[in-house]
């Protein structure tokens, strides 16, 4: 196991539950529609996953931790500031 020191200014943190309804409003991990894709899926997430980005680097956060019991995940947006 490595220390890993990480530093945001504004960072939203969420539990588990808010990350994943916050994944299902921006379909960053399966979508919705029924209908068959045209484009590949996996660019359609991708572009999604761009679109959260962009939504969380409007309202100002740096960076994402999720609360996941006993562990963290965190996405760090500093690289698109």
């Amino acid at each position: 196991m490595r220390k890993s020191v990480i530093k945001f200014e504004n960072p939203l943190v969420l539990t588990g539950k808010e990350a994943y309804e916050l994944a299902d409003e921006f379909e960053t991990v399966s979508l919705r529609s029924r209908e068959p894709v045209v484009v590949d899926r996996q660019k359609l997430l991708l572009a999604n996953a761009g679109r959260l980005t962009k939504h969380m680097l409007s309202r100002g956060y740096d960076g994402l931790v999720v609360i996941m019991g006993d562990r963290l995940e965190i996405v760090d947006y500093r690289p698109y500031l």
